[in-house]
């Protein structure tokens, strides 16, 4: 799983209040109350963040600002999420516009936990949700309460909970596989990057281990002469991954791009691959495909990537002798490249589960 439970392991879930959810004929409560033993890793004065708020299996990453009530002698309890400013969106303003627009008649339930990265995911479902049926099969949900490790039943509910992070929050990880590759993003914590980054290596990984196969199945009917898989040992960090030696003898460089998600996630490309593409005829793009799960493993190649680089790289070397000129180097750079753009031509689709 890519998103993990905080070690403090704890989840905690309630039955939201008229006042929690600011109906009509309640208090006029500025706040959902949460539990003193759940996300202690908070901060006790208010404190503003973003967090995970999931609901009808669609995830946002939305504001919230969290506190605890200081006791005279200078202790804190009652943790609790606030509503923010006038006309701010966060989690609670969500939570009670989520209420006031289904029905206002409907139970509706709170379950949140902490990550390993110290994000906070609060998960909003209502008593007629396919939601509510899957979680009462585990825990009593006409009860609050909390849920901690060790407890029956705890190891079940996390399952679930992981399996629903992660299968909402897929659009997040999708963001997160290219963050991890240029470096550097504002929206998420380096444990986030750090995470995306280690799993990103395993595709890419993966995925030249797939084309290995790939391209014995394609010797071994003399479809090709011969290849050799660069970084089979180690990391050479060339600009290509493998080459194949045709059987006409000519030679082809291959650059495997993969993710685990469909093929229209933007490709990454460093400036050192747009120069070698440029100056080499015979230089493909293999991007592998949907290698998360039980899908089958997908390929499209570009045989015509020197029509793109060829436009890019001349930009590049402007841009280059720009700094060289300020005795400033450029020593990486990172492109983000969409495989729909119009100058890339990507054959048809290869189910690689026949031909490995």
């Amino acid at each position: 799983m890519f998103f993990k439970l905080h070690s403090e392991g704890k989840i905690g879930y309630k039955k939201l209040t008229n006042p929690d959810l600011g109906l009509k004929g309640s208090s006029h409560q500025s706040h959902i109350g949460l539990y003193d033993d759940i996300l202690t890793f908070l901060p006790n004065q208010n404190f503003e963040d973003l967090g995970m708020f999931i609901y009808n299996n669609k995830v946002e990453t939305l504001g919230f600002t969290f506190g605890r009530i200081q006791n005279p002698n200078g202790t804190f309890r009652s943790p609790n999420l606030k509503t923010g400013g006038r006309d701010v969106v966060s989690i609670v303003s969500v939570i009670r516009q989520s209420a006031k627009e289904v029905n206002q008649d409907l139970d509706w339930h709170l379950i949140w936990f902490g990550l390993q990265s110290e994000e906070v995911v609060f998960y909003l479902f209502n008593e007629q949700s396919s939601d509510f049926v899957d979680i009462s099969n585990i825990i009593d949900l006409t009860k609050s309460g909390r849920i901690e490790k060790g407890e029956h039943s705890f190891d079940q509910l996390l399952i679930y909970l992981e399996q629903k992070v992660n299968v909402s929050g897929k659009p997040i990880i999708e963001d997160l596989e290219i963050a991890s590759q240029l470096g550097i993003s504002k929206k998420y914590r380096p444990f986030d990057l750090e995470n995306a980054n280690t799993l990103f290596k395993e595709t890419g990984k993966r995925g030249e281990e797939i084309i290995a196969n790939f391209l014995d199945y394609q010797k071994s009917r003399n479809q090709i002469f011969n290849y050799i898989w660069y970084n089979k040992s180690m990391e050479t960090g060339l600009p290509y991954d493998f080459s194949i030696q045709q059987n006409n003898q000519n030679v082809i460089f291959i650059d495997v791009k993969s993710t685990n998600f469909k093929f229209e996630q933007p490709l990454i490309f460093s400036n050192q691959e747009i120069d070698c593409i440029a100056q080499n005829q015979n230089y493909h793009i293999y991007r592998v495909f949907d290698l998360l799960g039980d899908e089958t493993p997908k390929l499209r190649i570009c045989e015509n990537s020197r029509t793109l680089a060829s436009l890019i790289q001349p930009h590049i070397l402007h841009f280059n002798s720009s700094l060289n000129q300020q005795q400033v180097l450029l020593q990486m750079a990172k492109m983000v490249i969409k495989p729909t753009n119009e100058l890339l031509a990507f054959n048809n689709e290869i189910s690689l589960i026949n031909n490995t």
